[in-house]
């Protein structure tokens, strides 16, 4: 298990564990007390773990806990209770939207998009400040690319007196 997925894993046991541990605790307080606003908390916790399904399931799971613990609360004032439930569930669905929004620009900032000035010469592209840049390195910076090099066969007859090499790797 690598580092990355045992990151992922335990972040995932502490978004369950909070989610369970707010609903015991909203259970254990009267019905017009607002301890469901915290189900917010692990619902932006899925911020970090990888793609938009947790999140809203996460999203999902919190509201029907919710839901769930107007049922089986101890009584208190069921109109304040009722506006308290549902004031949290908006803040989840408010904290899941922003969650999903802040996913999707990650995406979009991890694709590179638009268009690229690229000199018609020597292949270097012209950065965000007017500098020119190896091609490679603009695609490792705007990108998650990584580069292997090698030369192909009409380069190595052009340059090494046709002689070619292959690229093993």
């Amino acid at each position: 298990m690598t580092t990355a997925s045992r990151r992922r894993s335990w972040l995932l046991a502490v978004v369950v564990v909070l989610s369970v541990n707010v609903f015991l605790l909203d259970l254990s307080l009267p019905l017009g007390i607002a301890v469901g606003s915290l189900y917010t908390v692990p619902v932006i916790l899925s911020l970090w773990l990888p793609g938009r399904r947790v999140t809203m399931v996460t999203a999902v799971g919190c509201a029907a806990l919710t839901l769930i613990e107007m049922l089986f609360s101890s009584p208190g004032v069921l109109w304040i209770g009722l506006i308290n439930r549902g004031i949290t569930l908006f803040l989840i669905g408010a904290a899941m939207v922003l969650v999903l929004l802040r996913k999707r620009a990650d995406e979009q900032i991890r694709t590179l998009q638009g268009l690229i000035p690229i000199c018609a010469s020597c292949k270097k592209i012209r950065n965000d400040l007017g500098y020119w840049d190896v091609l490679e390195s603009y695609l490792q910076e705007h990108s998650e690319a990584q580069f292997t090099h090698g030369i192909c066969p009409q380069c190595a007859e052009r340059f090494y007196d046709g002689t070619r090499t292959e690229n093993t790797a």
